[in-house]
């Protein structure tokens, strides 16, 4: 047989292998082993292309509309993710953000790039996961809110959405955002017109949410709101924590501690919408996860709140970003975890002690925490983890990264545990290089 008829032998050969077993294996792939299969052949392309584009993340750009929309080439596939704009990081940039509130605004998301990514949500029906990412300036956050929200409400997508990201970045400077009536429908453009005045209650509840995250600078997180006071979170959280499918919550937030009530996210008193009232027990939630930049000891005083309201949490974790963030070591204020009786994973702050007014506590007595809790009956804990950060003269900074991991080793059938650590730094002590 000559390479010609051999080559073709070979290709009638993969082509004959069944769909069923094609689609398993090319699921099992990383996405170039992916793109090399669906080369392979014409028939594996129809079958492998189609698999890598409906697990894609799909932004609603005109382009993605002519391939995927109603009328599109690929229209028979249906795309299950979607994002509002290019993926970006929301704690890098948020940070940046800070760091330069005195350069020239850049990097707003334009608004006619917003209103066609909510136009272009009746091309995808039949999405199940969701991001809403954009950057805009802080005293547009609510119109833009309110108009994100209720076109996300009306799409037949809305009952099946189990994944939802809310990740915005708002501007804190004085900006002045070009043609925003454009995106919430404004017909007002006169100095008169109140950016923070509401006419939209919130949206229902998602009723098939599984996984949520909510990335908001100034964000208040929902045990420390007033709940007499309309502000605009309660358009994130009310479609999201009434949810009673929910297992995953993720949090992240920063700033708004240092402005005082009502700095941001403030809602025109005048407005007509009622107070939406948020659950204060959400027990479908397994997995809690917090990030915020601290003031010190804010969110270890709040641990009873949070356990109340999370009462059946398996993944509980708070990480700060603020390296100068330092929970008292008061044994009151972690009491409220022995409550969980479901608790796996625990990542925790790495509490303040030692000679320094900033110090670390030593790891033997964190072991001492941790061995409480267990003799306190969370019998299923398996993981605690502490971060932190270290005094050091030798470091520019002043600071160096530390982490302990505690992992709970436990005998069928023996009464007690051990415990294993691992730790970051081995030159764990403050002033240490």
């Amino acid at each position: 047989m000559d390479q010609t008829s051999e080559a073709g032998s070979k290709r009638s050969y993969l082509d004959a292998l069944p769909i069923e077993l094609v689609t398993l294996i090319a699921r099992k792939l990383p996405d170039e082993c992916q793109r090399n299969l669906s080369w392979c052949s014409k028939p594996f392309y129809r079958i492998v292309c189609p698999l890598r584009i409906r697990e894609k993340v799909i932004a609603p750009t005109q382009a993605a509309i002519e391939l995927f929309g109603r009328d599109g080439v690929y229209s028979h596939i249906p795309i299950r993710s979607l994002q509002f704009e290019k993926h970006w990081d929301w704690l890098t940039t948020t940070q940046a953000h800070y760091r330069n509130l005195r350069a020239k605004s850049k990097g707003i998301t334009p608004t006619a790039l917003l209103k066609d990514s909510l136009l272009s949500l009746d091309h995808f029906p039949n999405i199940t996961n969701l991001c809403i990412n954009y950057r805009i300036p802080e005293p547009y956050e609510i119109k833009v809110a309110t108009t994100v929200f209720a076109a996300i409400e009306e799409q037949p997508f809305y009952e099946k959405l189990k994944t939802l990201e809310v990740t915005i970045l708002l501007d804190v400077r004085k900006v002045t955002w070009q043609g925003y009536q454009d995106v919430v429908g404004a017909t007002d453009t006169g100095t008169d017109f109140n950016i923070r005045e509401i006419s939209k209650p919130p949206a229902k509840p998602m009723p098939s949410l599984e996984v949520a995250r909510i990335s908001i600078n100034g964000l208040v997180l929902p045990w420390e709101r007033n709940p007499n006071c309309l502000r605009t979170e309660i358009y994130y959280y009310h479609p999201v924590l009434n949810s009673p499918k929910l297992k995953t919550l993720t949090l992240e937030t920063r700033e708004y501690d240092f402005c005082g009530p009502g700095c941001y996210h403030s809602i025109d008193q005048g407005s007509s919408v009622p107070i939406e009232i948020l659950p204060t027990r959400l027990e479908s939630v397994r997995s809690l996860t917090v990030v915020r930049r601290e003031l010190p000891w804010q969110t270890i005083v709040t641990l009873g709140k949070i356990v109340s309201m999370f009462p059946n949490l398996e993944e509980f974790h708070i990480k700060s970003f603020n390296p100068n963030y330092r929970p008292l070591t008061n044994s009151e204020y972690y009491e409220s975890i022995c409550t969980l009786q479901n608790l796996r994973s625990l990542q925790l702050p790495w509490p303040m002690g030692g000679q320094y007014a900033y110090g670390s506590l030593e790891p033997a007595d964190l072991e001492a925490f941790v061995n409480s809790w267990l003799g306190s009956g969370l019998e299923k804990l398996e993981v605690v983890t502490f971060s932190g950060a270290r005094i050091s003269p030798t470091v520019k900074s002043g600071w160096v990264d530390i982490q302990i991991v505690f992992s709970v080793r436990r005998i069928d059938g023996e009464p007690g545990w051990e415990l294993q650590s691992s730790l970051l730094d081995e030159q764990y002590q403050d002033g240490h290089g």
